[in-house]
């Protein structure tokens, strides 16, 4: 699966809407929270990065909605449907690789950092974050193939995916400032946990933090199986593989 997710990451940078999605996002996103802590008076901060980064992550996981209706309008989704692979391999190698491009904004968000506050902070709990976000990202980003692979016109709905988590995991509201219900439900999501580890300083804290996000990745990663399959199996039976 490793070969795979290798293979879909360097078919993906080869083709510019998603490299600039991948370079872009994260920039923009830093930029933008940062004028917004400008103008709010607040500092603006050493470790801005981190965020900007896993928002970019979370940015290129919305992208396995596009990847699969890229896949469909190819004609090639048919193709990886029917392969002797298992679904969960196969679409889990796909999304898989649509988070894992989002690393390659990491180098404009450290240079932006710079270019802001010219220094940059660094931890273990940085570094920690950013892995932990990765692998929620790859979860999620399995839960939602299940979805799109089913329905062909699932790619109206890709905003709605990338806004709402940006806003209840912590990137842009702490997540203990959302009303108690938006927070139980924030922290159903393994992002959430994930990015709470870079705002922490206490080691125990921040392995507890892993953990949590560890377990509800798993656990996501559990349901994405059992989503794959039945979709699959819905979409072979209701012709929902091509455009048509």
């Amino acid at each position: 699966m490793l070969t795979m997710t290798a293979f879909h990451s360097r078919q993906l940078l080869r083709t510019s809407f998603f490299l600039h999605e991948s370079l872009l996002a994260p920039m923009a996103f830093m930029t933008l929270l940062a004028m917004g802590r400008r103008a709010s008076g607040v500092d603006v901060g050493t470790d801005l990065w981190v965020t900007a980064t896993t928002a970019g992550l979370w940015s290129t996981t919305t992208l396995a909605v596009g990847i699969i209706g890229f896949q469909r309008h190819q004609g090639t989704l048919e193709h990886l449907v029917l392969t002797c692979r298992p679904p969960g391999v196969v679409f889990g190698a796909l999304t898989s690789a649509a988070a894992a491009i989002g690393l390659a904004g990491l180098p404009g968000c450290l240079a932006l950092q710079w270019a802001l506050t010219r220094q940059v902070s660094t931890s273990w709990q940085a570094v920690t974050s950013i892995a932990a976000s990765g692998v929620a990202c790859a979860a999620s980003a399995a839960v939602l193939s299940s979805f799109f692979v089913l329905v062909r016109s699932a790619t109206v709905f890709e905003p709605l995916v990338l806004l709402p988590v940006w806003l209840l995991s912590g990137l842009t509201v702490p997540v203990d400032a959302l009303p108690s219900g938006l927070a139980l439900v924030a922290r159903l999501h393994p992002l959430t946990s994930a990015v709470a580890i870079a705002h922490t300083t206490e080691a125990t804290t921040s392995l507890s933090l892993l953990g949590a996000s560890l377990v509800t990745s798993g656990i996501w990663g559990v349901l994405a199986a059992a989503l794959s399959a039945r979709a699959h199996r819905a979409a072979l039976v209701h012709g929902t593989l091509g455009l048509s």
